[in-house]
């Protein structure tokens, strides 16, 4: 007989502890490329609609691979193993001039396999920008979490749809404290929130909910500094880095935290990322800042 078939093949279904490495059901990170889509263009206030893919394996430029539906900054995003989305932000009513801009609940999906404009598949719940920063995802389905409507109206809902059939924005669950400009952290089962701005300023809160059930998020541990909005996270098999706005306390935003999915518990100070603004020591702020991340970089 076989020795190693059947019974004797162990595959991990939780976050991973101790010796037991991480078998996330999806990949995390890109193998090839990675996208950026849309965004606030320099200090004109102008806003985009432009595609850009860059690839891992070299480092040249980005190049335009297609254009969002419509001209959008602050989106959430989300992406299945073979398409991008681009979800909600705010939406120019005047094309990419310097105008006036009205909340957006529009879900766009692009392809990665090659160069062609996005196109329209649905709506969120509620339209709304500044949703967690990062992508929320498992292999079948996609989440838009948070959120604000306005300078003032924050959002709870946590919106989630199927990547096979684009059926989207089942409102599946609700975050415990409504903020905007969080990041995110993506387990296996679960996925995080982390920080951003409630109702009353900044916060230190992590929120946790299920991908796979329909429950509402329950509060954890708290990351070391409360940030505004505009941090930004990466996801690692076992573990999300965070960093981003460190006010109002006045740290500096450089500063990186690392938050354990098999502890659950307060995030733990572990570095710096350089400071090349020319500005001294410490004054640094990474202001609406990205990340992406490869399989290997």
């Amino acid at each position: 007989t076989d020795a190693t078939a059947g019974e004797n093949f162990w595959t991990n279904v939780g976050d991973g502890s101790g010796n037991i490495n991480n078998n996330f059901p999806y990949t995390l990170g890109g193998t090839q490329h990675g996208y950026s889509g849309g965004g606030l263009l320099g200090q004109n206030n102008y806003t985009s609609n432009v595609i850009d893919r860059f690839a891992f394996a070299s480092s040249a430029n980005a190049s335009d691979v297609g254009d969002l539906t419509k001209y959008r900054r602050y989106q959430g995003s989300s992406s299945s193993a073979t398409h991008g989305y681009s979800m909600g932000g705010e939406q120019h009513t005047a094309g990419n001039q310097n105008g006036g801009h009205t909340q957006s609940n529009t879900v766009d999906k692009f392809q990665f396999a090659a160069s062609a404009n996005a196109s329209d598949v649905g709506d969120l719940t509620t339209a709304k920008r500044s949703m967690s920063q990062g992508v929320i995802h498992t292999s079948t389905h996609g989440f838009a979490v948070g959120g604000d409507s306005s300078p003032v109206a924050r959002i709870n809902t946590i919106d989630k749809w199927q990547f096979s059939t684009d059926a989207i924005s089942n409102n599946s669950a609700d975050l415990v404290v409504g903020t905007t400009g969080s990041s995110s952290g993506v387990g296996a089962v679960y996925g995080y929130n982390f920080n951003g701005q409630d109702a009353s300023g900044n916060t230190n809160h992590i929120q946790k909910f299920s991908m796979t059930s329909h429950a509402n998020a329950s509060l954890l541990s708290s990351v070391t500094r409360r940030t505004t909005a505009s941090q930004n996270s990466w996801n690692a098999p076992g573990a999300s880095y965070i960093w981003g706005f460190g006010y109002p306390s006045g740290a500096p935003g450089q500063k990186i935290d690392k938050f354990d999915f098999s502890t659950e518990s307060d995030t733990s100070l572990i570095g710096d990322l350089l400071d090349h603004s020319g500005t001294p020591s410490g004054a640094i702020d990474y202001w609406n800042g990205v990340s992406t991340s490869s399989t290997t970089h």
